[in-house]
């Protein structure tokens, strides 16, 4: 078996062979991503609307998006004043090239304006099991900030789920149009600090292109810069952010399988033994993240009367995508690991110099210790 590259925290490498100004590399990534990245609009829907009533189905909705979006451009007034141009410049990077370089392995759906300010999700990443089991969908919020205080906030807003009003699965034909409710929240992202690292692969990768003006006033093409489509393959913070959402989904599914035991322990009296077994099992495994995921799955397949009594099927369907998600997860993170060509040495560079990475790993090191 191939082994996996050394990635634990050691001697960082030289960090770059020739530096980007911070000034460069926000404004590039900004440019650039920002033309790529497409919020989803309400055009988008209407369109996916069908059916003999679909104009009246058409004009209840707008009517609806309406109403969101008018509260979310109270709240983006208010953020955008003090949002900082390195966290757009990110978040409008990492929700295009997850995708465009396949980095886990997952659909990326740009999530609207409206989910964006008002449930704090940037993007969804969407998985089809192929196994007969519906998709399976993470929320991410993307972020570049390092403040104990932000990190802690946000962190703790995604331990119970999210909300997504207006998505769009790609896997679903039949209701491509859905809410998402109780969907996995991970924080991924690094520091401003470190986007001229990130940006150095992408001007490496650069050229020029003349699109049509984007100022609607202005009539004729305007020169703008792009990036290759391979300029992020292999890239070391593909790694890092596969490590985030490892780390916090295990912790994730963890949590939730402490809830689903206690509610069994509750009917401890009316439980079979089979499931008395898989319980002490789980105790043994309380720690480890996999095994405990593999226990709750044989207690929901057990199909004893007293788990369908206790849990009903929205119980057991946001089961199957938090775990789904974690496998998902864990899964590519092994497949990178195995096949990747990217330096160890440029990943420890990488975690070791983000403060946001450290400030996750101890908010997940220290509430997992609550679930132990």
């Amino acid at each position: 078996m191939k082994r996996h590259p050394d990635l634990s925290p050691g001697v960082a490498s030289a960090a770059s062979d020739y530096r980007v100004s911070s000034t460069r590399a926000e404004s590039f990534l900004h440019d650039v991503y920002g033309r790529r990245r497409k919020h989803a609009e309400l055009a988008d829907y209407l369109e996916l609307i069908e059916g003999d009533d679909a104009q009246f189905q058409r004009a209840k909705f707008k009517s609806n998006w309406d109403k969101d979006e008018r509260r979310a451009a109270a709240i983006r007034e208010k953020h955008d004043k003090t949002a900082g141009k390195a966290g757009l410049a990110l978040e409008n990077m990492l929700t295009v090239e997850i995708e465009n370089a396949d980095w886990f392995n997952a659909s990326v759906f740009a999530t609207s304006d409206i989910d964006d300010y008002t449930r704090g999700v940037d993007a969804v990443l969407e998985w089809d099991p192929d196994e007969g089991d519906p998709p399976y969908q993470l929320a991410v919020d993307f972020t570049t900030a390092v403040s104990p205080e932000v990190v802690d906030h946000k962190f703790g807003s995604s331990r119970g789920g999210a909300t997504v009003d207006y998505y769009i699965s790609d896997f679903d034909e039949d209701e491509p149009i859905q809410e998402l409710t109780h969907v996995p929240r991970v924080v991924l992202g690094i520091d401003a600090s470190l986007l001229p690292d990130v940006a150095r692969a992408g001007l490496d990768n650069k050229s020029t292109k003349f699109i049509e003006n984007p100022h609607p006033d202005v009539v004729g093409e305007v020169e703008v810069e792009v990036v290759g489509r391979r300029a992020y393959v292999d890239h070391p913070l593909q790694i890092v952010l596969l490590e985030q959402a490892k780390l916090q989904l295990g912790l994730l599914v963890r949590e939730e399988a402490a809830r689903i035991t206690k509610r069994l322990v509750r009917v401890k009296s009316e439980l079979p033994e089979e499931i008395d077994a898989l319980l002490l099992r789980y105790t043994a495994a309380i720690g480890d993240a996999e095994a405990v995921a593999e226990v709750i799955d044989e207690i929901f397949a057990s199909g004893a009367e007293v788990v369908g009594a206790v849990f009903d099927e929205a119980k057991s369907l946001k089961w199957k995508n938090w775990n789904g998600c974690y496998r998902m997860v864990t899964n590519q993170l092994s497949n990178v690991l195995e096949n990747t060509k990217t330096r160890p040495s440029d990943v420890r560079a990488l975690r070791s110099g983000s403060e946001l990475d450290a400030q996750l790993r101890k908010n997940v090191e220290k509430l997992s210790q609550a679930v132990a």
